[in-house]
């Protein structure tokens, strides 16, 4: 095959790949347009439930959302273990969710 030629072929190689990326793409695009509304309303309904944790409340979320066990929070806070259960109890309710690992 001449110089010209594997040019040629590669170019169409080419082509068919940026083809297939633009499917891609569109593909992509239309899964944003798909999530992009129920994000928007998951986070508009997740705001008055934020809104509505006290100070306290926001501490001990931030420590859950750090990793931290209760036993950790326990010894950060200064505070029992089953105090910690409690606040986490509190706050899954108030937050409407049923794992730790959704907060």
């Amino acid at each position: 095959m001449s110089e010209l030629s594997e040019l040629w072929k590669r170019f169409d190689e080419l082509r068919a790949h940026r083809e297939r990326l633009r499917g891609e793409l569109v593909e992509t695009q239309s899964e944003i347009d798909e999530v992009g509304p129920k994000l928007r309303a998951a986070i508009t309904d997740c705001i008055p439930r934020i809104d509505a944790l006290t100070e306290g409340d926001r501490k001990y979320l931030s420590l859950i959302r750090q990793g931290m066990q209760n036993k950790e929070i326990a010894a950060r806070l200064n505070v029992s273990v089953s105090t910690v259960k409690w606040h986490v109890e509190r706050l899954l309710r108030k937050m409407a969710v049923s794992s730790r690992h959704d907060l």
